[in-house]
């Protein structure tokens, strides 16, 4: 859908506390200046209604309100410091560039009888300003980056300025997501089909059945950007960029260091831990990439912020009567997310939708834990990483699971996909954080059996040189005698979850009444 065109409106200078060669930038004077943090929790928060009566409504119309929390967005403290960063890009990189000619800059500066030294907009000498956002998926970046970005309108008409005619059109900013597969050249067909769609235009079908490269195409894009007065570029899922290859993705970061070069437009990048072998590729690279500096979000710590997140969300309840909030239930609910917004939102949610039209529509530690092992069993087992931090979460798996085309093809899929074993333990009762050591005591009995299979001692293999590390438990037994990893061999056929739930060793979560 096409935004709104507004018409711009330049503040007053003086009341805005503003001075110098500002006071005469139609587009500077048309942003917002810094809010306070009561007005960004006024603007940005988006918090569901319960109405009146909604809550004595039979079963089914109930579950259909949960997906109201779809909706649900709470700023935290670290919202503050990045809408102080994002709009502060848009207001710095607009006050280098004035559109106003030099000449009719002067006449506005003379007719006042102020210094022209002093009040004329100069060519810049450095970057326009640029920004990494990176966090896990799900922690809330693009939410936060786009409820941020909506604080101002996105285009603005320009008629006059200070009595002289002035007639521009103005792009405040534009955020275009790295595509799944393709070089550079689809991401940029992507920008171009985005600014069309702004616009009304349709520019990239110049391009679309050009034989142009991604370099050839740099400069249409510096000339399109130039006349739109575009205030910041955002580009998420910058983590796609490894798949291209080096070369591309080298590329690419050479183009958005060029647009913050050449007409001085900051750029925002958004991504994954994965995104850092890309950002941090070379010293000049990074250095260039983020002039404002580097965000990283982690997932929330079980603290007073994890706290008042919850309490807020806490209050929207469908249930027949609403369930108090106890530290016991706040401490399973970050247990089972740890503390990912994203996943946090969808288990309160998926809970009540359960748990809704049973005879006690109560929420309990045991009900979080169920609806996680049978709506979310792909994230049961990255619990354990998370709660490390592991370095491992960068290798991008944990990333894909976040993926639409991904989450896609799992709701496709006619049958659900066989459990890996790290599932299948998990259902067996192995505790989330005995994971990691379990599995490494599996590993390390299927290479002595693989090495007494190849006739070779295992004492005798050739260890890899790692590091020393604790040494890991005997694999743990089940009722039978057998270990897990023994138990799994002996039915190839199966599936380790099958293979486990046949001889009676797993424990699935009780059936939760609707």
């Amino acid at each position: 859908m096409t935004p709104q065109k507004i018409a711009a409106v330049a503040g007053n200078p003086q009341a805005a506390g503003l001075n110098g060669p500002v006071r005469f930038n139609p587009f500077a004077l048309t942003i917002r200046r810094p809010l306070t943090e009561e007005q960004v929790i006024d603007e940005v928060a988006r918090t569901p209604r319960i109405y009146e009566g909604e809550c004595e409504l039979p079963a089914y119309a109930r579950r259909e309100l949960t997906m109201r929390l779809d909706n649900f967005v709470e700023p935290l403290p670290r919202f503050f410091e990045l809408e102080n960063r994002i709009s502060g890009m848009i207001r710095a990189g607009y006050e280098c560039r004035n559109p106003l000619p030099l000449g009719l800059q002067r006449q506005l500066v003379e007719k006042q009888g102020l210094d022209q030294r002093e009040f004329i907009t100069l060519p810049p000498v450095t970057l326009a300003p640029g920004l990494s956002l990176i966090g896990f998926s799900g922690v809330g970046k693009t939410t936060a980056v786009t409820s941020i970005l909506n604080l101002h309108s996105q285009l603005l008409t320009h008629e006059g300025f200070q009595g002289v005619p002035f007639h521009r059109t103005q792009l405040v900013w534009a955020r275009v997501a790295c595509p799944p597969s393709g070089g550079a050249r689809t991401l940029l067909m992507n920008i171009f089909q985005e600014f069309d769609r702004l616009m009304g235009t349709d520019n990239h079908r110049r391009f679309e059945n050009s034989r142009r490269s991604g370099p050839e195409l740099v400069p249409n894009l510096v000339d399109i950007m130039s006349t739109l007065g575009l205030g910041v570029l955002v580009i998420d899922e910058i983590q796609r960029l490894v798949r291209m290859g080096n070369e591309e993705a080298s590329l690419l970061l050479d183009v958005f260091t060029h647009l913050r070069t050449e007409i001085h437009t900051p750029v925002m990048l958004i991504g994954t831990p994965k995104a850092m072998s890309v950002l941090n590729s070379g010293f000049e690279q990074g250095r260039r990439n983020t002039s404002l500096g580097h965000i990283d979000w982690q997932p929330m710590d079980n603290d007073d912020t994890w706290a008042f997140f919850v309490e807020q969300m806490w209050k929207l309840q469908w249930l027949s009567k609403p369930t108090p909030l106890t530290e016991k239930l706040q401490d399973a609910l970050y247990e089972w997310s740890q503390g990912i917004t994203d996943i946090a939102v969808k288990i309160f949610k998926m809970a009540q939708y359960n748990v809704i039209g049973a005879d006690d529509e109560k929420l309990t530690p045991e009900l979080f834990e169920a609806v996680v092992r049978t709506e979310f069993a792909w994230f049961v087992p990255w619990i354990p990483y998370l709660k490390r931090r592991d370095p491992e979460l960068m290798s991008g798996e944990f990333d894909r699971l976040f993926e639409p085309d991904t989450r896609k093809n799992r709701r496709k899929s006619k049958a659900p996909a066989a459990p890996d074993l790290s599932t299948a333990l998990l259902h067996a009762g192995v505790k989330p954080e005995e994971l990691h050591d379990v599995l490494a005591g599996l590993r390390q009995r299927r290479e002595a059996e693989t090495a007494a299979a190849a006739g070779t001692p295992a004492a005798s293999a050739k260890p890899a040189k790692t590091p020393k590390k604790k040494k890991a438990p005997a694999p743990a037994e089940t009722p039978s005698g057998l270990t897990l990893w023994e138990l799994v061999q002996q039915q190839p056929h199966l599936s380790g979850h099958d293979a486990l739930l046949e001889a009676g060793h797993v424990r699935l979560p009780d059936a939760v009444g609707f």
